[in-house]
């Protein structure tokens, strides 16, 4: 063989050698990488490629110290700061925080500026909002009454107030009498030519820190749905008034369209918070 036929020959042999080299290392990779995850090189004591739990906990026990000696001390000390709690002197009394004292009576409720002044004014804040899946919106009513919120929750509580301040209801009947609530029937008189409703709600009383809370709920009865909440708070600086909210969804079983439901609902509020405020004058 000539000594150029031989320089070819090894020249395509070397070539074909790291072709094959190439393609195997590529294949092996892509296969190693997709079914095994890399494994880090034994050390002493340990059993395959597992570390027993007891070695594996001393050696993140030497790392985690390790790593906060390294950081305590490459981190400068931080200097305290005036006022700062973390750093304050236990004589300092300045920075402590004291915790509230607790009292048997409780605390006035404060509101935002505007609405405030919209309630001391004596007027009845009215607004609905969309519930999903219904076409009549849940609907809300905010007002300042006469009266300690103690005195005024004796009478809220006690689902008989409802003839006296409801328009159209006609007649209440408590069905059952708990310590924490009640189940009444209730009649209201619809307006000609609709059926009058019935219902069977079921009231549920809360005593809470900041003052007192019922929610009612439907029964059975001629509505989709009747519910809804009543929340009194101490009001005013001696607390001697009572910040009455109240939200209502009812959807009842009828024919009137549902632009009259929302004006009927809206309206009717109105006139139930002007006969409770004349009550809670009267129960003084």
């Amino acid at each position: 063989m000539s000594s150029s036929t031989f320089s070819v020959w090894f020249r395509a042999s070397q070539a074909f050698a790291l072709c094959c080299v190439f393609a195997c290392s590529v294949l092996g990779v892509s296969t190693l990488s997709a079914k095994q995850p890399k494994s880090k090189p034994a050390k002493s004591g340990v059993v395959g490629n597992k570390e027993p739990s007891s070695a594996k906990a001393r050696s993140v026990k030497s790392k985690t110290k390790a790593g906060s000696e390294e950081s305590s001390k490459k981190a400068p000390k931080a200097e305290p700061t005036k006022g700062s709690v973390a750093n304050a002197s236990p004589h300092n009394t300045a920075t402590k925080t004291k915790p509230a004292k607790r009292s048997g009576s409780k605390q006035a409720y404060t509101l935002p500026a505007k609405q405030k002044a919209r309630l001391e004014r004596g007027e009845i804040m009215v607004w609905s909002q969309n519930i999903k899946g219904f076409e009549i919106p849940r609907v809300y009513a905010k007002a300042i009454l006469p009266g300690t919120a103690a005195k005024n929750w004796k009478l809220i509580s006690d689902c008989r107030i409802l003839k006296k301040i409801v328009p159209a209801v006609e007649r209440v009947e408590v069905r059952k009498e708990r310590s924490k609530g009640q189940t009444c029937w209730l009649l209201v008189d619809a307006p000609w030519p609709f059926s009058d409703l019935t219902s069977v709600l079921q009231y549920t009383r809360q005593a809470k820190a900041d003052g007192y809370a019922m929610s009612f709920f439907m029964i059975k009865g001629d509505y989709d749905r009747n519910r809804g909440h009543w929340s009194l708070k101490p009001y005013g600086d001696k607390g001697d008034r009572t910040l009455l909210k109240y939200w209502i969804h009812s959807v009842p079983h009828t024919t009137a369209p549902n632009s009259f439901i929302k004006w009927g609902t809206k309206s009717n509020l109105k006139t139930m918070f002007k006969r409770l405020i004349q009550v809670c004058k009267k129960a003084k």
